[in-house]
């Protein structure tokens, strides 16, 4: 096989492991401490993502509210218990995310903990 026929082989390999709804798509979330929460779905940069989670978590009667997780093209998610207690989490789909949040709410010592939110940028 030719060295071109070769690279434009394992080029097509690559390209075709790539998931093909990869757009840049931003997701965050954004908790405050008296248990308010807000989220940004499917926004062109980091910062709008942000910036819309906050506005919510404070739309929300939330103070201090803070972003505790985000992501590209991927998922995020937010645990809460009954005393405010959290965890967040992102992955590469909901079951991934929700399931870090999840640990990291028990790990973090909170009992009781469960999903408040998850969304996907697909």
């Amino acid at each position: 096989m030719s060295s071109m026929k070769m690279i434009g082989l394992v080029g097509g390999l690559i390209l075709s492991a790539l998931p093909a709804n990869a757009e840049n798509f931003f997701n965050s979330i954004a908790v405050s401490g008296n248990g308010a929460w807000g989220y940004g779905k499917n926004y062109s940069s980091k910062t709008s993502a942000g910036r819309r989670a906050l506005q919510e978590c404070f739309n929300q009667g939330g103070v201090n509210c803070e972003i505790v997780v985000w992501s590209r093209d991927g998922c995020v998610a937010l645990a809460q218990s009954p005393n405010n207690g959290y965890g967040s989490g992102w992955g590469v789909n909901r079951g991934i995310a929700e399931s870090y949040a999840l640990q990291i709410c028990r790990d973090n010592g909170n009992r009781s903990c469960r999903i408040k939110i998850a969304v996907c940028s697909y």
